[in-house]
C-alpha cells in the first residue's frame, strides 16, 4: 500500500475526480473544495493507492478539520492517520462517514494517545428530482453589497441555532465578500427580503444538472412565449 502526497490541488483533482464521482453526493465537500480558488494555505492532500487503485484519499485545509473520503480498507485509514501523526500536526477533528470516522479516531487515538468525542452528526441529501414550482409570491436575485447588513445578520442567526456558537465578525464579512465575489449567495425577494439561499464549490454532476434546468426552465418561457 502507498501513500501519495500533493501539493498542485488540481492535479491532485485530476488524480481522485473519478473515485470521488463513484460516490458523489458522499464527496460533496471534497470535490466542492477541489473546485475553490480561494485557499489561503497549502492544503494536506493524500491519496492511498494499493497496484494503481485508488483505496481512499484525505485533504485538510488548515485550521480546519480534516476530510476523508470513503475508503476500501482500514489499512487506508490507518496509512493516513500514520502519515498525518507523523507530521507531528495538530489534529482539531475529522470529518467523513461514521464508519471511515470511527476507524479514523480508534487509531489515531492508539497512535497518539488523545481522546475523543463526538462533535456533531451530520447527513447529506442528495436531489435526484427537481419539481417546477411557480406558486410561491416573489422572485429570486443575486444578493448584493445593500444586502450585507441583514444576510450577515441571518447567517449568525442560523449558526447560533444549528451550531451553538458564533465566528468572529471578520470571518462573517470574508464569507460575505467571498460569495459576492461568486456570484453564490441568492435572496428571494418578496417586496422586502424573506429568505436566502447559498452554496460553495460546485461538483461535476450538480453543474451538469444546472444547465440542465436553465435548458429547460429556458425552454418552458418560450413556449409560454408562444402560447
Amino acid at each position: 500500500m502507498k501513500l501519495e502526497h500533493f501539493k498542485d490541488l488540481s492535479l491532485y483533482y485530476q488524480t481522485i475526480k473519478d473515485y470521488l464521482l463513484q460516490q458523489e453526493a458522499l464527496h460533496c465537500l471534497m470535490l466542492g473544495l477541489c473546485s475553490s480558488e480561494s485557499l489561503s494555505e497549502q492544503p494536506y492532500l493524500a491519496v492511498v493507492t494499493q497496484d494503481g487503485s485508488i483505496c481512499g484519499t484525505a485533504m485538510r485545509t488548515p485550521p480546519y478539520q480534516l476530510i476523508l473520503s470513503k475508503s476500501k480498507s482500514e489499512a487506508a485509514i490507518k496509512a493516513i492517520a500514520s502519515d498525518i501523526v507523523t507530521k507531528d500536526v495538530s489534529l482539531p477533528g475529522v470529518i467523513s462517514l461514521k464508519s471511515e470516522a470511527v476507524t479514523f479516531t480508534k487509531l489515531w487515538q492508539s497512535l497518539t494517545g488523545q481522546s475523543y468525542r463526538l462533535n456533531m452528526a451530520q447527513r447529506i441529501y442528495q436531489l435526484e428530482i427537481v419539481n417546477p414550482i411557480n406558486y410561491a409570491a416573489g422572485h429570486l436575485r443575486l444578493a448584493t453589497e445593500n444586502d450585507r447588513h441583514l444576510l450577515v445578520s441571518w447567517i449568525k442567526a442560523f449558526e447560533i441555532e444549528a451550531i451553538g456558537k458564533q465566528r468572529s465578525e471578520q470571518h462573517y464579512q470574508d464569507w460575505y465578500d467571498l460569495h459576492l465575489s461568486q456570484n453564490s449567495l441568492y435572496v428571494w425577494q418578496n417586496k422586502l427580503p424573506v429568505s436566502m439561499a447559498g452554496f460553495g464549490g460546485s461538483t461535476p454532476m450538480a453543474l451538469e444538472s444546472t444547465q440542465s434546468i436553465r435548458l429547460q426552465n429556458i425552454a418552458h418561457k418560450v413556449m409560454q412565449l408562444l402560447v
